[in-house]
């Protein structure tokens, strides 16, 4: 299994791209920066936790 130290800097590698950021900005607006529905609400808030991991990935390797 790869771990997470071994992830933090591809994953940091990948967004700081151009079309990382341009990638990454769509999944926020999509799946973070959205308004939840009632009726898609548990896979809504799954959503919201893979982009608020990628988002702490980011963020711990720049404090590195």
């Amino acid at each position: 299994m790869i771990s997470v130290e071994d992830i933090k800097p591809a994953a940091n590698r990948l967004f700081k791209t151009r079309d990382g950021q341009l990638v990454l900005g769509h999944l926020l607006d999509k799946f973070y920066d959205c308004r939840l529905k009632d009726e898609t609400l548990v896979r809504q808030v799954g959503q919201r936790d893979v982009i608020l991991y990628l988002k702490q990935l980011l963020a711990e390797e720049r404090h590195v």
